[in-house]
């Protein structure tokens, strides 16, 4: 007769239950679980961007994730959420967990690249579809303390100069908090892990769908890949606070340097005037008649500085 294989067993249910762990830690700023969650569900895609942009009548007709734009002896793009809505406008969707500096200029690279890929040869210029790029950020990215960041370009001279050129960007600032505010609510899900804690019900439906069909071969994947994408913040940020530090450490180095130096220079200073006054002082007395052995004792000096002074008379 076989016995079973507790020890194994114990193996496989202590698996499951980590695996199961992780899988229920997942939130929509873990870049993996980020581009499984949109992908195929134009529904989700629309509601954030409707929130985002505020534009409450905005209908996505397509989504698309891990969307890449090819490019010939430049560097490739490839977008975590890509979406098209009823008008022809495109849209790319990137979650930012970890500060990674030129966040705006990954945006207007990313913009740049949309555009040119879908504007046909020999099309005009004006044929441009208006483009959008969206940052949702487990940050600040900029430090102000706004929830959300976005703009266009504009005439500096005068606002009311169109120089428009179609392309629009939006930084969301999940830190923020507000929950007062759909924004804010947004952002609170965008960060959450547990389904049945959503504001949103497009949202929380999705992720217990997603959550509850990932099989142990995919959650491995996505656990994997998200630790990974976990321990390069983390070494980037030490990275960074190795730069910042010695930075900060030079520069109050250096103010400490111009301190010391100040102070040495002051005591140099004052040293050199106490010889100075003490030199002219002995010229005097010994023109005086006053003893070199008086003087030094009046003075401080040694009798052997009292007679250079002598010397030089």
């Amino acid at each position: 007769m076989k016995f079973p294989d507790n020890k194994n067993k114990k193996l496989d249910d202590d698996r499951t239950w980590r695996y199961k762990e992780l899988v229920d830690r997942l939130t929509l700023l873990d870049d993996i679980y980020m581009k499984v969650f949109f992908k195929d569900s134009p529904e989700c895609a629309e509601y954030v961007l409707r929130v985002i942009l505020n534009k409450p009548d905005l209908l996505v007709k397509s989504v698309s994730t891990d969307h890449e734009i090819p490019s010939v002896g430049v560097k490739s793009v490839r977008l975590d959420v890509y979406a098209e809505d009823s008008e022809g406008r495109q849209y790319d969707i990137e979650v930012q967990n970890a500060r990674k500096p030129a966040v705006a200029k990954r945006a207007r690279y990313y913009a740049s690249a949309m555009a040119m890929a879908s504007l046909a040869k020999g099309e005009p210029y004006g044929a441009m579809r208006e483009t959008y790029v969206v940052f949702v950020c487990g940050y600040d990215p900029f430090g102000k303390g706004l929830p959300l960041y976005t703009g266009r370009v504009a005439c500096d001279q005068d606002a009311s100069v169109s120089v428009d050129d179609g392309f629009r960007f939006a930084y969301v600032n999940c830190a923020n908090g507000d929950k007062s505010t759909e924004l804010g609510r947004l952002a609170h899900d965008i960060g959450c892990p547990n389904a049945d804690a959503m504001f949103s019900e497009v949202l929380a439906k999705r992720a217990k769908s997603v959550k509850s069909s990932i099989t142990f071969e995919e959650g491995s994947m996505i656990m994997t890949v998200t630790e990974e994408l976990r321990r390069e913040a983390i070494r980037e940020g030490r990275a960074e606070g190795r730069r910042q530090g010695i930075k900060e450490g030079r520069e109050e180095g250096i103010k400490e340097g111009i301190k010391e130096g100040i102070k040495e220079g002051i005591k140099e200073g004052e040293l050199k005037g106490r010889k100075n006054i003490q030199v002219e002082s002995a010229e005097r007395m010994l023109q005086a008649g006053v003893p070199v052995q008086d003087i030094a004792k009046y003075l401080g000096m040694t009798a052997e500085e009292v007679e250079s002074v002598a010397a030089l008379a």
